[in-house]
Formats: structure tokens, sequence, C-alpha cells
């Protein structure tokens, strides 16, 4: 069971992904990152979900680009998708630690 706080980091730094303006290598980065986020949720061991959300967070741009760069762009359609996947299963994991106000599902 995934700890309450390990989840809403990980939504947060998901969530914060749509912001984010990189070039096309940094979206391959991000899409593997997302990726490792997914596998870590699906273990359900919240140390793994928390280092993987930290190399994504990790990644975030952080300055503008410079003349003669390869030009930033919005998140594309393949590092949405991972990132719904990834959401898909942190709500796999509703019952996560600490948290006490859901209902039982049954």
């Amino acid at each position: 069971m995934l700890e309450e706080e390990v989840v809403d980091h990980a939504r947060a730094v998901l969530d914060d992904l749509l912001g984010w303006e990189m070039t096309g290598q940094g979206w391959r980065e991000v899409a593997e990152l997302v990726a490792d986020l997914t596998e870590a949720v699906r273990s359900g061991a919240s140390d793994a979900v928390h280092d993987a959300t930290e190399d994504l967070a990790v990644v975030a741009p952080v300055r503008a680009t410079r003349i003669g760069e390869e030009p930033v762009v919005p998140p594309p359609p393949f590092v949405l998708e991972r990132r719904s996947e990834t959401l898909d299963s942190l709500r796999a994991n509703e019952n996560v630690e600490g948290d006490d106000e859901r209902p039982d599902a049954g």
C-alpha cells in the first residue's frame, strides 16, 4: 500500500508536467521517467514511487531556450498518454496509507 504523501507528491509532479516545455529529447527522457514511475506505482512500494517521482521532478525545465538551441514544446501526445497511465495506476491504489477518510470498496 502506498503512503498518501508519496501519492500526493507523484500526482503534483504529474500535474506540473502539463506546464513544462522541453525539446524533443527532453520529452523522450520524461516519457521514460514517467514509465518508470508507472512501474513503481504498480509495484506498490512507496520508496520506489518516491524515488521515481524525484527523478522526474529533477528534469523539470528551469531556464529559457537560448538562441540556436532546439525549440521547446509542450508535452507531446506520447508523454500525455504515459502520464494518464500513471494517474490510472495511482487511482487503482486508492487505499493509500494514512487515508482513513476514503470509504472502503465493497
